[in-house]
């Protein structure tokens, strides 16, 4: 992880990442579903919306840093919603190493495509210790049958 000093402040880029990625200590943020909270960012959602998100079953699990969540060529039958840490999808290369295409953080799905992919394109992994939570498809299906703007 870099830990350079910001020019302007003097903290390191890991603080303001950690302060960025982590949940608030805002009690009122803090308690706001990840999901709801991205999506918030750019759709205001309605109460049947944030409620439809929360009775969602989703089972979760602490994953130590550098682990795979998701191999490309898996077929999941379930999605991942990143909780806490941040992520990572890569594509592996010919001679054994990664090329990383985007970092994700709380509240990103870094898998969602495989709801509707047979067999997976790309990996995702843990970047620092992450808390992750799983969501089948079938429940992603349903939510995005009851709450079609979800699924826009």
């Amino acid at each position: 992880m870099v830990r350079a000093s910001s020019p302007d402040c003097g903290t390191s880029v890991t603080e303001e990442l950690r302060a960025f990625v982590e949940p608030s200590e805002d009690p009122v943020m803090f308690d706001i579903h990840p999901m709801i909270r991205k999506l918030s960012i750019v759709s205001h959602l309605t109460e049947d919306e944030k409620a439809a998100i929360i009775a969602l079953p989703i089972q979760v699990q602490k994953l130590r840093k550098d682990q795979d969540i998701v191999r490309e060529g898996d077929r999941p039958s379930r999605s991942c919603l990143l909780m806490a840490g941040v992520a990572c999808i890569y594509k592996g290369s010919a001679k054994g190493g990664r090329q990383i295409t985007a970092f994700q953080i709380r509240g990103d799905m870094p898998d969602l495509q495989s709801l509707h992919l047979q067999c997976l394109d790309s990996s995702v992994a843990t970047v620092t210790p992450c808390d992750v939570g799983f969501i089948r498809h079938e429940d992603l299906r349903r939510l995005c049958e009851r709450q079609p703007r979800l699924a826009g």
